[in-house]
């Protein structure tokens, strides 16, 4: 095989890679980052959901003529909230997702 012919294959196996993974890499950086966005927001609903629950039974103990009404029913509401939210993220495995992509997208970037 000539020089020329060697060198005509390389660089179109150079573009052939470079149009490919670059699409690759750039769908494997955008589900790491929507599974991160999704497992994010889902612990912190847990976070807040999970101390605010705390914190309506302190109110309710400190003042009862007011909220006692209520209390049980959005205490209820805020637990069944930490539930879904923990479970919706377990269920779909944001996390493992998130890190699998972005171990996918680094490695395409390194070829």
């Amino acid at each position: 095989m000539s020089e020329e012919t060697m060198t005509e294959r390389a660089s179109k196996a150079q573009e052939y890679l470079a149009e490919h993974l670059a699409g690759q890499e750039s769908w494997y950086d955008r589900k790491a980052t929507w599974n991160k966005s999704w497992h994010v927001w889902l612990g912190l609903i847990v976070i807040v959901a999970g101390a605010s629950i705390s914190v309506m039974q302190v109110i309710a103990a400190l003042i009862p003529e007011h909220f006692t009404a209520w209390t049980s029913v959005v205490t209820a509401l805020l637990g069944a909230t930490v539930v879904i939210s923990k479970g919706v993220d377990q269920l779909w495995k944001f996390d493992e997702n998130w890190s699998g992509y972005r171990k996918a997208s680094e490695s395409i970037k390194r070829e």
